[in-house]
């Protein structure tokens, strides 16, 4: 039992942060790119560099991979005893104020990127206590 419920827990893992890391480099980066470059005019030109935007591109897609981790972490709490459905769901305002700020730390200082980060991760924090919900009444 604890190897399957290993090898559920690290493919359900992968397979949520290659999701936020591919939702991040094929939706976010190039709306990132696009707002950024929308600044520019014929005096002032966009210099992002290879360098710098790798570094952003490597940052933002961690990011979003940890992120998307949340409907893992919820139904591991709630499984293991740590909190119950009923109190997240009391506590809802306050987690969401603790991804809007991790969406801040995580992100560029623009409410953009960071809302971007911010909604889809209160979405899977939504849908892990909903499948938390359904595994804690069995």
């Amino acid at each position: 039992n604890e190897r399957r419920a290993l090898r559920l827990g690290i493919f359900s893992a992968s397979i949520l942060f290659f999701g936020g890391v591919l939702f991040c480099a094929w939706l976010i980066l190039p709306l990132l790119m696009n707002f950024s470059s929308s600044f520019g005019s014929l005096q002032i030109q966009p210099m992002i560099g290879l360098s710098n935007f790798l570094e952003l591109a490597g940052w933002l897609c961690l990011a979003f991979g940890a992120m998307f981790q949340t409907p893992l972490v919820v139904l591991i709490a709630v499984r293991l005893g740590f909190v119950s459905c009923a109190s997240l769901r009391e506590k809802r305002p306050y987690v969401i104020v603790v991804i809007l700020i991790l969406a801040a730390i995580l992100t560029p200082p623009d409410v953009m990127s960071q809302l971007l980060l911010a909604v889809p991760t209160w979405l899977l924090f939504e849908a892990g206590l909903f499948i938390a919900a359904r595994m804690e009444k069995k």
